[in-house]
């Protein structure tokens, strides 16, 4: 029975670690992954991008900025839907950018409307995300997909 276990633990760390693999359509174009609803998958989330980014080639500040985008989103992703699978997708559009996407599944809950998406009196809790990766990117759509929202960062790639 103790096999048992040890084996059943094995194969959940497996699949916990081939979750996170990328899907590559060609390498280093394109990052997809899946993480669960909880906010101690942001650190892997950010860490993703990092790498991600640091394998294109992309300067300290693109990488600082990519992550700070990923983690804003994915916190917007969390408190949307707490408990719920998030996806991060971060793919090379061409020489000049990449798009940072995170989509995730709502019951409900809708990014507020462009106008609203201003930063938020210091003493509040929240409110500050999308204005932040509005000041960090060059684009920034939401789209609704079926319930799913997905919201995209475009950023510039000057590269070294």
């Amino acid at each position: 029975m103790l096999a048992a276990v040890c084996l059943s633990a094995r194969c959940a760390r497996h699949a916990a670690q081939t979750a996170r693999r990328p899907t590559m359509t060609e390498p280093s174009v394109t990052l997809h992954r899946d993480y669960e609803g909880e906010a101690t998958t942001l650190r892997a989330a950010r860490g993703d991008v990092l790498a991600w980014m640091s394998d294109l080639g992309a300067d300290e500040a693109t990488k600082e900025r990519a992550a700070l985008i990923v983690s804003e989103l994915a916190t917007n992703a969390l408190q949307a839907s707490p408990g719920h699978t998030y996806t991060v997708r971060v793919a090379r559009d061409d020489d000049q950018f990449a798009s940072i996407a995170v989509r995730n599944h709502t019951s409900g809950a809708r990014p507020p409307a462009r106008d609203r998406w201003q930063f938020a009196d210091r003493s509040s809790l929240r409110g500050r995300g999308l204005a932040i990766v509005t000041s960090l990117a060059d684009e920034v759509t939401v789209d609704d997909d079926e319930g799913d929202i997905v919201v995209t960062a475009r950023i510039r790639l000057p590269l070294p």
